[in-house]
């Protein structure tokens, strides 16, 4: 059985199913995770036009250890960042994913062998002022834009942080500190005067007020319910959603076979890829997205109505339950349970 999964993971073909590609399993998410990829922390080589939290892995196959000696195995050190860091199940060895992510890795290693990496993750400095802040400014904007989006207007790997006044030393910690999917970055990554630099630019940065969020005809907007008939016994049902962050509150009601149309919404646009989830018995984390985005730093929703259609495959007979919800995080915003009119 296991040279069958072997067998299946190098020539997918044969088994039925399309191959795996090594350089999009590098480059993009995973389908069982959030949006975070590889590439998110690691370039192949250096220097590349963004430093990311963590070293080029082009050589990676070639090393003798990984994560400092912690992890044995290439599959350990990979497992770690899938877990860890993407939000998904660890693969095993015959998954196709993991199969072809090794094969374009190792070709495109050098011959021989690479030596391990040793890197020191350190606690941030007693004092983080006294940075430059223009320098922090142009930092931040070849390293933290990577998941926090240019001038830290956030992006769907990571929140937004213009605006938000952080505390400098708190900003220190969240860099240096390993905390939820944040990775840290060591002290070979990122120098104490750097960070210096960062926390001067992040702790002021302000992001212009974009206004409310205003669908128009050139902006449809993260749905496009409302084209499906109406059999189901569940159309006609509701959620009112609770509020637990973002200012989140709304109804969802099922306007069709396919469609959840949100009304009344408000939410602060603010998070990390957040969607619309649904799933049986508020069970979001197996639950599944509805319509797009939500996602719109500095566009509040207010008082928004919002047609948001189910994906294909998905039926209301798989839901009875929905949550404005952020993948990243696995957390809730706001929730409510479908009940008859």
């Amino acid at each position: 059985m296991r040279l069958l999964a072997v067998m299946c993971a190098l020539t997918a073909a044969a088994c039925g199913t399309a191959p795996v590609d090594g350089e999009q399993v590098f480059r993009a998410a995973l389908d069982d995770g959030n949006t975070f990829s590889c590439s998110t922390c690691h370039a192949l080589k250096e220097p590349d036009d963004l430093r990311r939290a963590g070293h080029a892995i082009g050589d990676a196959t070639k090393r003798p250890s990984w994560k400092n000696g912690a992890a044995p195995t290439f599959l350990d050190a990979v497992n770690s960042c899938v877990t860890t860091f993407m939000g998904a199940r660890p693969w095993v060895e015959a998954d196709a994913r993991y199969v072809a992510l090794k094969q374009f890795l190792d070709a495109r290693a050098p011959a021989g062998a690479a030596p391990a990496l040793r890197y020191a993750h350190v606690a941030p400095p007693s004092v983080v002022t006294g940075g430059d802040r223009s320098r922090g400014e142009a930092l931040f904007n070849v390293s933290c834009a990577v998941c926090h989006g240019v001038d830290g207007r956030g992006a769907p790997q990571g929140p937004n942080l213009a605006g938000a006044m952080l505390d400098g030393d708190h900003i220190a910690r969240r860099v240096r500190v390993q905390s939820g999917r944040m990775p840290a970055w060591s002290r070979e990554r990122l120098d104490d005067g750097e960070l210096r630099d960062l926390v001067a630019f992040v702790s002021t940065a302000q992001v212009p007020d974009a206004g409310l969020y205003t669908p128009d005809a050139g902006d449809p907007g993260p749905g496009s319910g409302g084209a499906c008939a109406k059999t189901h016994a569940k159309v006609g049902w509701y959620a009112d959603l609770a509020t637990y962050a973002h200012g989140v509150r709304g109804r969802a009601t099922i306007t069709d076979d396919c469609t959840v149309t949100l009304s009344d919404f408000h939410y602060d646009g603010n998070g990390i890829d957040v969607r619309l989830y649904g799933g049986i018995a508020r069970d979001f984390v197996n639950g599944f997205p509805i319509g797009g985005q939500l996602y719109r730093p500095g566009q509040p929703y207010v008082n928004v109505t919002l047609p948001m259609r189910l994906p294909e495959g998905k039926t209301l007979d798989e839901l009875d339950s929905v949550s404005v919800w952020c993948v990243a995080a696995r957390h809730n915003f706001g929730d409510g349970v479908f009940r008859a009119p």
